[in-house]
């Protein structure tokens, strides 16, 4: 019991050791934080920049900066700095998650982006949810698009808020914290920004790690949305196709599922949602319709899709759909930084796209053009920042890389990926089976420290992880649980 206790408080003493050597290192400014529940402390400050950048005069905004200190007696001194996606997660404001990602040896530094978390959170003012008879249906309401811009343009030049500023900002950082060579990682949007640091300081990169890659070729994102959440759906049918259980359970999922399509493109359908937690009567239309599937194939709700458009369908019941899609739209415009959100997008997301484009590219899919014109009528009232013809050229480096894709990927495909992966030179590719947007398998994890640990990616798609597929089975009664709607 007395070693037991010995070579515990010996761990505690070579942890502690090592925070103190290294936050010794770090500026004054960074001042000891606890980070969760179970009391880890980590470092928290606050680093100012210039909002344009370019002009270096007018307003300054704070930069959220948290630093989790490496716990090993021996830390490496390279970080590990996590991109987070959206555009609008802020990666300091989501510390408690990250406290295992160095795995120790490394130090993890997180920064709420410039309009994220605690760094001039651009969110728009609250909006109330919809009344009782309510056509839900609309992810940008016009009514709400000027009202934000214009309370957000009272703190903030919304056209300063672009991944260039932000990478930018990042560097800036990181030379105040004292960091040379770091490692990145990158998830959705995620991946933009840290192609964007690769690009733009690749002597500092040591390696990265892409899940969920943006291809940077793609100059306008939302007219591929449509496609690309086909292609999703159609793969989770053809899975379910390949499943005795769900193919015998709902062997014409295809065809329900087209008929819901038909259904509520002839107009709004009635469904009953609860408001202000009392039900309430509402109308649902196409677009919000088209959402709410698009949503549940991001992640584990793909696994239940089978059945609610089986229930939908014997019902003629919309309301589960209805219901999901106010979650999200409440929870975007209460909880998220739209207006960072469309200070990206708008500027970099929405290039040029005539007619015959738009038809074509959302010809024949649950989406068809709603979702495109939803942004494109946001986008038309919302300030444009500077684009660097850089940002949508392909990246090319030599830089060893981790590059994950998952089959059913609704938003960034694996040809996403696959482009991207043809310019790293040092990059290993890998296409999870059965994964969704961003996630593979547990062992993902593992894939993320080895590739810290050796600094290359030589061999690393070749492995037992690569080929695993994820776990992946089908719902066939119940209804979804609760984590996976919120």
């Amino acid at each position: 019991m007395f070693r037991v206790v010995l070579l515990a408080s010996l761990g505690v003493a070579a942890a502690c050791t090592a925070e103190t050597r290294r936050a010794a290192q770090l500026p004054a400014a960074m001042e000891p934080c606890t980070i969760d529940t179970l009391g880890t402390v980590a470092r928290c400050g606050v680093y100012e920049v210039w909002e344009n950048r370019s002009a270096k005069s007018g307003r300054r905004i704070p930069i959220r900066v948290v630093v989790i200190p490496a716990t090993d007696s021996n830390p490496a001194p390279d970080p590990i700095i996590p991109f987070l996606g959206g555009p609008g997660d802020g990666a300091a404001s989501q510390a408690s998650d990250f406290v295992q990602r160095g795995g120790g040896r490394r130090d993890v530094v997180l920064v709420d982006m410039r309009g994220t978390g605690a760094s001039n959170l651009l969110a728009c003012p609250f909006t109330p949810p919809p009344a009782s008879g309510a056509v839900l249906d609309s992810l940008f309401p016009g009514w709400l698009i000027a009202p934000c811009r214009d309370t957000l343009s009272t703190r903030a030049d919304l056209r300063q808020y672009t991944t260039t500023n932000k990478i930018a900002d990042l560097a800036e950082i990181l030379d105040w914290l004292g960091y040379g060579a770091v490692n990145v990682s990158g998830g959705s949007y995620g991946t933009r920004t840290a192609a964007e640091f690769m690009r733009r300081h690749p002597e500092r990169t040591r390696t990265a790690f892409l899940a969920g890659l943006m291809a940077s070729d793609v100059r306008t994102l939302p007219l591929e949305m449509a496609r690309s959440a086909q292609t999703a759906i159609e793969e989770v049918f053809s899975m379910c196709e390949k499943a005795p259980d769900c193919q015998k359970a709902f062997p014409r999922v295809r065809s329900e599922f087209a008929a819901l399509v038909d259904r509520i493109s002839k107009g709004p359908v009635p469904v009953t949602v609860a408001i202000d937690g009392k039900p309430a009567k509402a109308l649902f239309g196409r677009i919000g319709f088209g959402y709410a599937v698009r949503g549940a194939l991001y992640g584990e709700l793909a696994q239940w899709l089978p059945l609610l458009i089986h229930r939908a369908y014997t019902s003629n019941d919309f309301s589960w759909f209805a219901s999901y899609w106010l979650v999200r739209g409440t929870w975007a415009w209460t909880e998220y930084p739209v207006g960072l959100y469309l200070s990206v997008v708008c500027t970099e997301d929405m290039g040029p796209a005539s007619e015959d484009s738009v038809r074509r590219a959302t010809a024949n899919t649950f989406l068809g053009d709603g979702l495109y014109r939803q942004y494109e009528r946001a986008c038309a009232d919302w300030p444009r920042g500077e684009l660097p013809a850089s940002l949508h050229e392909p990246l090319h480096s030599n830089i060893p890389a981790l590059v994950i894709s998952g089959t059913r990927d609704p938003v960034t495909p694996a040809a996403y990926g696959d482009r991207v992966a043809a310019g790293l030179s040092g990059g290993a590719r890998i296409i999870f089976k059965n994964a969704g947007h961003g996630g593979g398998p547990r062992c993902e994890r593992m894939l993320r420290l080895e590739l810290l640990e050796r600094g290359s990616a030589d061999g690393m798609a070749s492995g037992e992880c690569a080929k695993t597929p994820g776990p992946f089975a089908f719902a066939l009664s119940g209804d979804p649980p609760a984590r996976l709607i919120q």
